[in-house]
């Protein structure tokens, strides 16, 4: 056999051997496998461990009943479907659901003091601490719940909640009996827990069916960790009692929300700068908030309270913070960064910006215009004369300027702004704009005027100057003057006329 022949049987054989062991090690898996699915949302594991990612161990067993309780000794019976839960600092951080031989097999991260809790339908709730520092097989043991033709179970055995928030619990009740059965609950709750029954304590259970309870509770206190709620439910002769784990904690969705809708302000050495602050609390209870402050050195920063800040549930406060600026600061850009914070809770950070600087912002000028010796711009009008006043501003910055411009223009004559939307002009870095003010002088108007410009910026004010003169008509002549250029008009008239007369009248005597 050749050398090139031998080479292909051999990698022919190895990828069987391969595909041999892959096929093996796929159906043992599917044999061991049980449902991780589950109500719980994943959670950032980094979150729970400040940020060290901590290492996984597998955690495995069967479920069962408890080998102790039945008169067989060594004899396991599977309990498939038992629901099991592994709780780590008030969070859920791995469930699973065991198989139709009772076996389980969940990662988690190795740690110690975590709480176990265990339900099945017909069995009593086990909850017990455990340390899980490395892989290790973990058994668990459930008691039957004594059957009398009733099967009660919570539907979901591990409930989470928030201080203040409401939430619901339900209870399912199976009726095996061949009769209804009216069946009654009891809550039992820890302290600060409450609990009622918007639909009344009692239902009606029909034979061969089930029927749910829907109670409803809430948390009053503050401190957070799992808690215990016992559900009793009695039926007839029946009663059993069904715990109920209520995990406290921060929900995903409750946070507090900081935020400026102008965190950029502009300012000079010495200059006094307010912006207005904004805090959503999407929690169910009211946070008294302390503001953590950094800010620069001999900086003043205060709100109206100091550093406080009140929001109720589930509100939007909002307040004004001044920032003081020292007159000896060093032209450039500066950073405060405040965050919420009280009553185990933590907000975002806020960043303010606040650029202190000691040259104008911008330039701006009327254009087109003759000028007096001081370089203001000079009009010389008419009554009813409409004119324009053509403003040009330069940025000359690398970052934008909002400006919001107005115009005074003489004893309130009428004006518009044209160019811009609403006077808002917004000038880019290194470039400029420009828009026009239009006005009328209004008839039987004479005299020495002023038009204003205001150009207001957060960080910079300006005003630009316009000298508007309107010059009277000539004087009217006397009054009298005229009557005397009629007379006289008249009277060199009749004069000619009777000269003319009295030559006709010769002409015809000498005829």
């Amino acid at each position: 056999m050749s050398r090139i022949k031998r080479y292909v049987l051999a990698a022919a054989l190895v990828s069987a051997i391969l595909l041999i062991i892959s096929a093996a090690c796929a159906q043992a898996i599917d044999v061991n496998d049980s449902d991780t699915s589950d109500e719980t949302e994943e959670v950032d594991v980094d979150d729970l461990f400040d940020g060290a990612s901590p290492g996984f161990v597998v955690i495995q067993g069967y479920v069962s009943e408890a080998p102790d309780i039945r008169d067989r000794p060594g004899v396991l019976i599977p309990v498939a479907g038992a629901r099991i839960y592994f709780i780590y600092h008030n969070v859920v951080v791995a469930s699973t659901i065991s198989n139709p031989i009772g076996f389980y097999s969940v990662m988690v991260p190795a740690a110690e003091g975590y709480t176990v809790v265990t339900t099945a339908p017909g069995f009593q709730a086990r909850i017990v601490q455990e340390d899980f520092p490395g892989t290790r097989t973990y058994d668990i043991g459930l008691t039957p719940i004594p059957f009398n033709g009733f099967v009660p179970y919570a539907l979901y055995p591990v409930l989470e909640t928030s201080p203040g928030r409401e939430f619901d619990c339900i209870i399912l009740v199976e009726n095996f009996q061949v009769i209804d059965q009216m069946v009654t609950f009891t809550v039992t709750t820890p302290p600060e827990m409450q609990a009622w029954f918007p639909l009344g304590e009692a239902m009606m259970v029909r034979a061969g069916d089930r029927n749910e309870m829907v109670f409803r509770m809430k948390y009053v206190g503050k401190a957070q960790g799992p808690q215990v709620v016992k559900v009793t439910v009695n039926g007839g002769a029946y009663f059993a009692e069904i715990p109920v784990v209520v995990v406290v904690k921060d929900l995903p969705f409750e946070e507090i929300t900081f935020w400026s809708y102008s965190p950029e302000k502009i300012v000079r050495p010495g200059d006094t700068v307010n912006f207005l602050i904004y805090a959503e609390n999407k929690y169910a209870q009211e946070k008294d908030l302390q503001l953590d402050i950094e800010k620069p050195d001999n900086w003043t920063v205060t709100t109206g309270n100091g550093s406080q800040l009140f929001v109720p549930d589930e509100k939007i406060g909002s307040s004004y913070l001044w920032v003081y600026v020292p007159g000896d600061t060093e032209p450039g850009n500066y950073t405060i960064n405040l965050t919420l914070c009280g009553e185990g809770v933590r907000s975002n950070e806020l960043n303010l910006k606040v650029r202190v600087q000691d040259m104008p912002l911008y330039d701006a000028i009327i254009k087109g215009q003759n000028r007096t010796s001081g370089g203001i711009p000079e009009l010389n009008l008419s009554a009813g004369e409409a004119f324009e006043l053509p403003v040009r501003v330069y940025n000359s910055w690398d970052f934008p300027v909002s400006i919001q411009a107005t115009a005074e223009i003489g004893d309130g004559w009428p004006g518009m702004i044209s160019g811009v939307p609403n006077g808002h002009v917004k000038v880019e870095p290194g470039s400029a704009r420009e828009f026009t003010v239009k006005s009328r002088v209004p008839n039987g108007t004479y005299g020495n005027f002023t038009a204003r410009v205001y150009l207001e910026s957060p960080g910079q004010d300006m005003t630009l100057l316009a000298l508007i003169t309107v010059p009277a008509p000539p004087p009217p002549e006397p009054a009298g003057s005229e009557d005397w250029k009629s007379i006289a008009l008249t009277g060199v008239t009749a004069l000619t006329i009777a000269i003319t007369l009295a030559a006709s009248i010769v002409r015809r005597l000498k005829l």
